[in-house]
């Protein structure tokens, strides 16, 4: 007989009560820590959602890798670890923030002076003095600058000042108000001087914007000390701080820079050593580095710095650190010593020369050749001597050579200058002459790329893509050893403007040569001064494009007009038909025509979700600068021309987005 074993039903039960207890409590622990980290990665993304509106113009791929890897930080080590190492990991990835400028603050606010508001309602007609006296309030003055702003005072013809006492009652003595830096800038003028040192404060100034600051010192300086002493401590303290003021800037500071700039220490941009005091002792062992920032300066402007510095300098050394083109404006050679007079006498007679060779007139060359027999061949250096002996012997093939290879791109700017001088005698220019300076820009441009290594033909548009596994294989089984490439055609997404007004010479030719060594990827290139001028990307040769670009900046250089607003609205349309994504704008940005505000047009273009990348030359405007970032452009400062070809291929890697 089989007997069984039967095991307690009370230890079975309690092992599976057990087993069913400790179940639920991990259900309720794993349910409890998914709806903490459900509620974390809520938190996260909600803060995400805002971090993400701040990109423009960024990939999705990079978007969504930038959103898991921030995710993950913050829930494995905090958020705030995740918030220090953001600048870190946008960088990483190559991701770029819309820059947004805060809106202005308002410069005053301020209650209605009772005294003046009683006065104006007694009265229909009354002036400026009547009102402020000079025991007036700042309140006051700001009350009656308002009202200037609002129209309750308008100017009578015969100077007085109507009061518009229906309008008047509508404002109560004592309601609060508000008032913009712009409107105290306007009206503060038709204040008594003796009055303005109440309005323009210390506070006023540091709380004011780099326009609104120059614009009040341009205005009021020079009238009264406390208001000078004022200005020039703000100029001071913004320099101190890392403003460096561009050539127009400095012109327009012309009474307060050089107060602003005494005993600073400080390194200076070229153009602003005309400003500072000691100079010579300034410039006191930096003869070299400081002789090499001048020539990067635009012909003419370094012409006004030299001859700024030529009576302030009296030791010669600084200024045999200079080419002859450069020093070819000094005047005065009887104080100079032999040495720097003759490279002064050469830079005169390359001048001349090059003006005989567009105009064909031989009083040029005579003149020229007059200068060249009164160089002392000996205190020149080596380099310079067969210049000279080309020049005296009339040799033009081998003096545009020797100009290509030491001073290229001085001597195409040169030409520029000569055009627009011949420009102004005759009152306009002879096909003849203009097609004498492109033959000569082009052959300058030949000889210059011996020396630099520019790309003078284009690549071929089909390039071999990544390696294709599947059909590699697929043919290595069947014996057959041939790679297979996925195949591409290379896009082209880069639409390039040029300004070709004549302060922005040397900085373009500069441009279009790197242009030219990325031509594969640019559709079409705009030049433009008063108009647009819009060229296909040449197929084969860019010596096309570049004697058309010799054409533009040669005609239309010198006349001074600059139109950025109807460029950028071209390059735009023409993005929209040829399918490109970025615009690649080389300008000053001097607007010069009347038109709609080009830092507009950028933005709308931005908005439209293009590209917008400006590149700019040191000494730009700091607040145009700013508008344009503002409008969500890139902004590239170029301290050196020289450096355009190396930013297209690396930083904004122009050669990479096909």
């Amino acid at each position: 007989m089989k007997t069984t074993s039967v095991r307690p039903a009370g230890r079975s039960s309690t092992r599976t009560l057990r087993t069913r207890s400790w179940w639920m409590n991990y259900s309720v622990s794993v349910e409890e820590l998914r709806r903490l980290v459900d509620e974390g990665v809520r938190r996260e993304l909600e803060a995400l959602g805002a971090r993400l509106a701040e990109f423009r113009c960024a990939g999705v791929d990079k978007l969504v890798l930038y959103a898991k890897m921030r995710l993950a930080i913050a829930l494995l080590a905090g958020r705030n670890v995740a918030d220090s190492l953001d600048g870190e990991l946008v960088e990483s990835l190559g991701l770029t923030r819309a820059a947004r400028t805060p809106p202005p603050p308002a410069a005053e606010l301020f209650q209605i002076d009772e005294g003046v508001w009683r006065r104006l309602a007694k009265t229909r007609y009354t002036t400026s003095r009547s009102l402020l006296t000079e025991s007036s309030s700042r309140r006051g003055i700001l009350t009656y600058i308002w009202m200037r702003k609002t129209g309750i005072l308008r100017r009578h013809p015969n100077g007085s000042l109507i009061v518009d006492r229906r309008e008047l009652s509508r404002h109560p003595a004592g309601s609060e108000r508000e008032l913009g830096l712009g409107d105290i800038g306007r009206f503060l003028a038709e204040v008594p001087s003796s009055l303005w040192s109440k309005v323009i404060t210390e506070e006023l100034l540091g709380n004011a914007g780099l326009g609104d600051l120059i614009t009040l010192a341009e205005r009021y300086h020079g009238f009264d000390q406390r208001v000078d002493e004022r200005l020039a401590s703000e100029v001071r303290r913004r320099i101190a701080k890392g403003w460096v003021p561009s050539p127009e800037e400095a012109r327009r500071l012309e009474g307060v820079i050089a107060k602003a700039l005494k005993g600073l220490k400080t390194t200076v941009p070229p153009h602003l050593l005309p400003f500072i005091d000691s100079v010579e002792d300034y410039v006191k062992g930096r003869e070299g580095e400081l002789a090499g920032e001048i020539e990067r300066l635009p012909l003419r402007e370094r012409w006004e710095v030299l001859r700024s510095l030529r009576r302030r300098i009296r030791d010669p050394g600084f200024f045999k650190h200079l080419n002859p083109i450069s020093l070819a404006e000094l005047r005065s050679l009887g104080s100079v010593d032999r040495e720097l007079a003759s490279r002064v006498m050469l830079g005169q007679a390359i001048g001349s020369y090059l003006e005989y060779l567009l105009t064909r007139d031989p009083s040029f060359q005579a003149y020229a050749v007059h200068i060249a027999e009164r160089i002392d061949a000996g205190a020149l250096e080596p380099r310079h001597r067969p210049l000279l002996e080309s020049i005296l012997n009339g040799d033009e093939k081998k003096m545009l050579f020797l100009l290509g290879r030491e001073a290229g791109f001085d001597a195409l700017e040169l030409l520029s200058v000569k055009l627009g001088e011949e420009y102004s005698r005759s009152g306009g220019l002879d096909p003849a002459v203009v097609k004498r300076a492109i033959a000569i820009g082009m052959r300058l441009l030949n000889y210059m790329r011996g020396g630099r290594g520019f790309t003078w033909r284009r690549r071929k548009t089909s390039v071999r893509g990544r390696l294709e596994v599947r059909g590699t294989l697929y043919k290595w089984v069947r014996l057959d050893n041939e790679a297979v490439f996925k195949r591409r055609e290379r896009v082209q997404r880069v639409i390039g403007v040029v300004d070709v007004s004549g302060s922005m010479a040397r900085f373009a030719v500069w441009s279009m040569l790197s242009i030219a060594a990325v031509f594969p990827v640019v559709s079409h290139i705009v030049l433009f001064s008063e108009k647009p001028h819009v060229y296909r990307s040449p197929f084969k040769k860019t010596s096309l494009v570049l004697a058309r670009f010799l054409e533009k900046l040669y005609t239309e250089g010198f006349k001074g007009y600059t139109n950025i607003s109807e460029a950028l609205r071209r390059a735009g349309e023409l993005a929209s038909r040829a399918d490109s994504k970025t615009i690649l704008v080389f300008s000053d940005l001097k607007q010069t025509v009347p038109d709609t505000e080009p830092w507009l047009v950028a933005r709308w273009l931005v908005e439209k979700g293009l590209r917008v990348i400006l590149v700019v030359p040191r000494g730009t405007e700091s607040a145009t600068v700013e508008r344009y970032r503002g409008a969500g452009c890139d902004i590239v400062v170029v301290e050196n021309p020289e450096d355009i070809p190396n930013i297209l291929k690396r930083r904004i890697n122009l050669k990479n987005r096909v």
